[in-house]
């Protein structure tokens, strides 16, 4: 008779997911799937620590949903009862709060964490996605057409990523076709709707050389595992963008109006863009922004007279 079996784990260091199956393999035990949950406190930390309007509320029916579909009811209650308790729309605490409120109790620690990303990630993107209005953006910028800001920051950001595959799979030729077909348009794209279409379909293109699975497998696992052989050993924050990122990093920051000047004292840099930032006059007008956009992680700075002072990082 076949039995399953269930083994977590924690470690600190890499995994040898290999080794790991071979010496399960010696011991009789076949078909084995390996879930990593590396990473969920580094998920937890870049949340936003201020509050999105309705996220509560869109919580609450996520789990109710989820429940109705056939997620057990212990879990339901537990995370329900969490949320009320909690009467908070920052996502971080709702994250913090849905995970302890079933680890190790209704749910085991892998099972928690894919419960708690599904659930907050998916109420953000909902959110997310309603048409933004002009109320809700800086006026010095209303009139630039600033739709999709956070998200054209985040796909520069899963460009990178994509690249540093393609990289450790070493599939970068693919790239030259990439560059051939769209770098004589980027500089003429202009405004954030189209840097985010491009960015859209350069993405999608290079998705297509990298098999869905390894995508999955790569994804959920620590970025080492795919920066370490070209990068020694670097943390997130010290790999450049790639060449392509970076003319489009370019066009960013002109349409946003927040190229390096003499007059910019301010300096919004972005952790995972290293090592591009936004320039500001004011820090005033910084604030507005990220008030309104989910940059996180980044550093704000003060430049004067050539010494930079940190203020505060998110």
């Amino acid at each position: 008779m076949r039995k399953n079996i269930e083994i977590t784990g924690v470690t600190d260091g890499d995994i040898d997911f290999k080794t790991i199956i071979a010496l399960l393999e010696t011991t009789g035990v076949l078909g084995v799937k390996i879930k990593t949950g590396i990473h969920y406190y580094d998920w937890l930390e870049n949340l936003p620590k201020k509050g999105v309007p309705g996220l509560k509320e869109a919580c609450l029916d996520w789990i109710r949903g989820w429940g109705n579909g056939g997620g057990d009811q212990s879990s339901e209650d537990c995370i329900t009862d969490a949320i009320e308790v909690l009467n908070s729309d920052i996502p971080f605490k709702l994250a913090d709060a849905v995970y302890n409120s079933v680890v190790d109790y209704s749910k085991t620690e892998f099972e928690a964490i894919g419960l708690t990303i599904e659930m907050i990630n998916g109420c953000m993107e909902d959110l997310n996605s309603e048409d933004i209005t002009t109320e809700n953006i800086p006026f010095e910028m209303r009139d630039k057409n600033m739709n999709n800001i956070t998200k054209a920051v985040q796909l520069m950001d899963l460009m990178k990523k994509r690249y540093l595959q393609l990289e450790y799979l070493g599939k970068l030729e693919h790239l030259n076709y990439i560059t051939s077909k769209y770098s004589p348009n980027i500089d003429n794209i202009q405004n954030i709707d189209e840097l985010v279409k491009y960015l859209t379909e350069d993405i999608e293109y290079m998705e297509d050389y990298i098999p869905e699975a390894i995508i999955e497998f790569l994804d959920s696992g620590d970025y080492e595992v795919y920066t370490n052989d070209n990068h020694g050993g670097k943390f997130w924050n010290e790999i450049e963008i790639s060449d392509e990122t970076q003319k489009y990093f370019d066009v960013f920051q002109k349409i946003m109006d927040c190229v390096l000047k003499d007059t910019s004292r301010y300096e919004l840099q972005f952790y995972d863009l290293y090592p591009n930032s936004l320039f500001f006059d004011d820090l005033e007008t910084l604030e507005k922004l990220i008030t309104v956009e989910d940059f996180a992680p980044f550093t704000v700075f003060e430049n004067d007279n050539g010494i930079s002072r940190e203020l505060y990082s998110a």
